[in-house]
């Protein structure tokens, strides 16, 4: 379905709670969220929430909602505003441009942008690639953005940075703020990307075992640390000998993945290596959804933020501790 579809769900309060009402329960059984009992009534309606329904369970006998225990139960946003910060994300949008579109304050748009970032992550934190991968890495300039030297908040009367962060000359490095993001790429579509503290035989091959499938076929360039691992059948090529192909022994899928993700990264004007793993986990859901335009992508998170189990763990963050494989982050604060 095209936007033109999904228009009438945007600018109607009435449709829009029918909207979320179909998306909580459409796989899922009819019951209370509290005691999980399916003996449940229609009990009035809300005079502040247009559109909302109200029902009671007869067994605990309190009433509940269709946004009752999900991220959106207790939101003073108006839901047309809500359905709109998730199709600006996959569009996608920084939240300071979202910010200017809805008229919202800056914390309330970082902090929806913050919740269903993780939501989107429960989608990815379990995948696992198998068949033919190729793999390929960069490295990503980012320092402490909105931090301190050391981490943590900013002194008062502190210089601002005038120049861009360079980035530092040799391989790149967790503590030289130049972390490295390997892209696992299948033939048959999927992707994983790593963010890494470094590029050494260790962290690959912890990475290699964390994202594909022992015994999958691995096809990458000649870097040394490729050429150490080990429970795959590998192959690659030689870019220094200005070799790129060699039949079915390329890594073109996973260098046309980076032509995408830098300017994916552009949009928000430098990324803090404490947060770089949250940014990087909702590309990977957007490059796996992709057979989906931005809607559909935004009714899938809908549909996951709506479960009360993924929305407790996604306030909490916990979807990017699982992704962030290596412990890179200082704070979770995507």
């Amino acid at each position: 379905m095209f936007i033109i579809s999904y228009i009438h769900e945007f600018f109607n309060e009435l449709k829009c709670q029918e909207y979320i009402h179909k998306l909580r329960w459409k796989d899922r059984p009819f019951i209370c969220p509290r005691c999980e009992n399916d003996n449940i009534k229609n009990w009035g309606k809300y005079h502040r929430k247009k559109g909302l329904k109200r029902y009671i369970c007869k067994n605990c006998n309190r009433t509940f909602n269709d946004l009752t225990n999900t991220l959106l139960d207790g939101c003073k946003l108006p839901i047309q505003l809500i359905l709109l910060v998730v199709f600006l994300m996959c569009i996608p949008c920084s939240c300071l441009r979202i910010r200017r579109e809805l008229g919202v304050h800056i914390k309330t748009a970082y902090s929806w942008c913050w919740w269903f970032r993780n939501v989107a992550l429960s989608y990815e934190v379990s995948r696992q690639l198998e068949g033919i991968v190729e793999a390929d890495e960069i490295y990503v300039t980012s320092g402490n953005k909105g931090q301190s030297k050391a981490g943590g908040s900013k002194e008062l009367n502190h210089q601002p940075r005038k120049r861009g962060k360079k980035q530092p000359p040799g391989r790149g490095h967790f503590q030289k703020d130049s972390p490295a993001i390997i892209a696992w790429v299948s033939r048959t579509g999927y992707t994983v990307l790593s963010v890494v503290k470094d590029f050494t035989i260790k962290t690959v091959q912890k990475s290699a075992e964390i994202a594909v499938k022992v015994g999958s076929t691995l096809y990458t360039d000649s870097a040394k640390s490729y050429q150490a691992l080990v429970g795959y059948k590998h192959d690659s090529v030689n870019h220094s000998q200005k070799e790129y192909a060699r039949g079915e022994v390329h890594e073109n899928r996973a260098e046309n993945c980076f032509s995408l993700l830098r300017p994916f990264l552009a949009l928000f004007r430098g990324i803090g290596k404490s947060n770089l793993v949250g940014y990087i986990g909702f590309f990977q859901f957007l490059r796996n959804f992709r057979s989906l335009n931005a809607c559909q992508q935004a009714e899938v998170i809908l549909h996951a933020a709506l479960d009360p189990n993924i929305a407790s763990k996604a306030k909490r963050g916990e979807f990017v501790k699982l992704f962030d494989h290596f412990k890179l982050l200082h704070t979770m604060i995507n």
